[in-house]
């Protein structure tokens, strides 16, 4: 294997990787982004109901430092808080005396008087800071147990406060938008796949296309060098037909001489084929010069007019130039003679007899040639392919016309190449009329 055919081995195999990564690299990032999200979401929800506990359990405790002989006042203020704060699911008043701590205030009546060895309650009381745990209450729900210390002024603490902040509600807002981004994730990483599904077809279909460059690029040079082998040889055979047609004994030149003369008409009928697909060729390269200048079209018509009288009275056919004051076009000669050639040669190849009549006219700096024939016409679908590559009317009334299909494809590209246009209206049985459209040349 070459050097150059293994590293485009490489690079393809470098391509399927990348394809490969990205379709499990992308969901897996979108997947991830959105659980993180959903998470610290969570977590903020989560501290900003912890400072709210914390708040309010200092407040609660400055207010009640005084009152803990009160259990009347406490119990009031316990109520209170549970009404007036829905966040708070349950709390109670713990008094310290004696080394015990026991309940005076609290949401659930039988707890009142019960004594508490809860760690939390000692750490509290201990440290004189607020101590807090994630706990899950008997409903399930998550909730922020947040015990504060109530210290007296002189530092003494006397007891605590501990409330309890549920997350059900910040819980299910978290929830919800999770299940919504993930709906969300659901269509995106449809969305990619179908993207990334996509891009793998781009890259198949752009490696195909190369693929196909590379044949055609095969196929155009195997084109060129068929031909200019088949070339050489059909001159010589030619120039030595001709020699043969006129070196031949008179007696022998009558039987002769027919056969003889649709050989040489084959061998040029091969040339012109030859020429066609080396055209082609050329054109598909994109190695066909054009030397746009301006040029006398009406000259052009004379001349060939000229030089297919004689086919076109073989054929009983009236081959007409209307003369007309027309302005010169911007062209290249040689390639709109070889326009004009290919539409005349045609009208008179598909006319059984009838005339073929060629005007000229001018409109807003754009010079139109006609040229009308009243030959076999085509349908409107025939007309619509009429112009692409090896495309020919074939019924029984063109079947014993010879053609390759590449001339009028030949011809359309020579116009576009040189900034004109050309088109047809064609009628069948009645006969067809080509336009030859080019810009004017500036003066």
């Amino acid at each position: 294997m070459a050097f150059k055919d293994k590293l485009e081995f490489s690079r393809q195999r470098l391509e399927l990787l990348y394809s490969v990564v990205l379709l499990f690299v992308i969901p897996a990032a979108l997947v991830f982004n959105t659980v993180i999200t959903v998470q610290n979401a969570r977590a903020d929800f989560d501290i900003e109901l912890r400072r709210k506990a914390d708040l309010a359990n200092e407040v609660l405790s400055a207010s009640v430092k005084d009152s803990l002989d009160t259990p009347d006042r406490l119990q009031s203020v316990v109520d209170n808080v549970m009404q007036n704060t829905e966040e708070v699911s349950a709390a109670k008043i713990i008094r310290f005396d004696s080394g015990q701590y026991t309940t005076v205030a609290s949401t659930d009546q039988a707890e009142i008087g019960q004594t508490s060895n809860n760690i939390q309650v000692s750490l509290a009381t201990s440290q004189n800071r607020s101590i807090a745990a994630l706990v899950n209450q008997d409903s399930g729900d998550r909730a922020w147990r947040v015990i504060t210390p109530i210290a007296q002024d002189d530092g003494v603490v006397t007891g605590v406060v501990s409330s309890e902040v549920s997350l059900s509600a910040s819980d299910k807002l978290v929830s919800a938008s999770f299940q919504k981004s993930l709906i969300v994730l659901s269509i995106t990483l449809v969305v990619v796949i179908l993207l990334l599904l996509n891009h793998f077809k781009f890259v198949e279909y752009a490696s195909l296309f190369k693929k196909l460059e590379e044949v055609d690029q095969m196929k155009n040079d195997f084109i060129q060098v068929a031909t200019h082998e088949l070339r050489a040889p059909l001159t010589a055979i030619k120039g030595n037909m001709d020699m043969a047609l006129d070196e031949l004994p008179k007696k022998a030149k009558k039987s002769l001489k027919a056969p003889l003369t649709e050989v040489v008409r084959q061998i040029d009928r091969l040339n012109n084929l030859i020429d066609d697909l080396l055209n082609v060729a050329r054109l598909e390269q994109n190695r066909t010069n054009f030397e746009i200048e301006a040029v006398d079209s009406t000259k052009i018509l004379q001349m060939l007019v000229t030089q297919f009288s004689a086919k076109a009275e073989a054929k009983n056919i009236q081959l007409e130039l209307q003369p007309t004051d027309i302005p010169l076009v911007m062209a290249d000669p040689s390639r709109l003679e070889e326009v004009f050639t290919n539409l005349i040669d045609n009208a008179i190849k598909y006319s059984r007899q009838g005339s073929v009549t060629i005007r000229q006219d001018v409109k807003k700096n754009v010079v139109s040639t006609h040229i009308k024939d009243t030959g076999i016409g085509m349908s409107a679908a025939e007309r619509d392919r009429l112009f692409q590559r090896f495309a020919r009317i074939r019924n029984e009334k063109t079947q014993n016309i010879s053609g390759t299909g590449l001339g009028l494809w030949i011809t359309k590209q020579y116009v576009e190449k040189m900034k004109g246009r050309i088109y047809v209206d064609s009628l069948e049985d009645v006969g067809s009329e080509f336009t030859v459209e080019l810009p004017v040349a500036n003066k």
